[in-house]
């Protein structure tokens, strides 16, 4: 890790905490705590830019659209199938009526 810009990111964030609890805005002050629990997670993000788990999230938001779409099946290889063939061949529809 990058000893010098974690510092920097982490400095930069307790001053923005700094500011949010001089305006006293609860809304605010509420964030903040957000903000605290994710702290390690929020300074990795700008430390590792090009990491992401993005291609992950893509796959389980495309398998549970087909678990909606496939309401209703009784055989789960078939279930299974249908969701491997998606992710592995692009653009290919399985329909099983």
């Amino acid at each position: 890790m990058h000893p010098d810009l974690q510092s920097d990111v982490r400095q930069t964030l307790h001053d923005f905490y700094q500011l949010v609890q001089d305006t006293h805005l609860p809304e605010f002050i509420k964030a903040i705590g957000t903000l605290e629990r994710w702290e390690t997670e929020i300074i990795n993000a700008f430390i590792y830019p090009h990491l992401s788990n993005g291609f992950v999230e893509g796959i389980n938001n495309r398998t549970k659209v087909i678990k909606r779409t496939s309401y209703g099946f009784k055989n789960f290889s078939r279930f299974r199938a249908k969701i491997l063939a998606q992710h592995f061949i692009k653009d290919f529809d399985i329909s099983v009526g």
